[in-house]
């Protein structure tokens, strides 16, 4: 893997981070919260919309580094960012 491939993995990790914590303090501010029940897999509330974090960061990151050049559509690099989206 290229140096710029590395470069855009480590900025969707850096990025996954910083947004986790946003959605951390923001989800429970707004009511956005899991109660737990007899199906739940944990006990305490928890809060909603993490996957955003991982995600959105993942997706516009990849959408750059392909429009820079960085990654071919139709390559397999480009659908392992894109989370196998793109796989067929």
């Amino acid at each position: 893997m290229s140096a710029d491939g590395l470069m855009v993995i480590a900025t969707v990790f850096v990025a996954s981070a910083l947004l986790t914590g946003v959605i951390r303090r923001f989800a429970p501010a707004r009511g956005m919260l899991d109660i737990p029940n007899s199906r739940s897999s944990h006990l305490l509330p928890t809060p909603r919309g993490g996957e955003v974090a991982i995600v959105l960061p993942d997706l516009l990151l990849t959408m750059a580094a392909a429009a820079a050049g960085f990654l071919i559509w139709n390559r397999p690099a480009a659908r392992i960012f894109m989370g196998g989206a793109g796989s067929s």
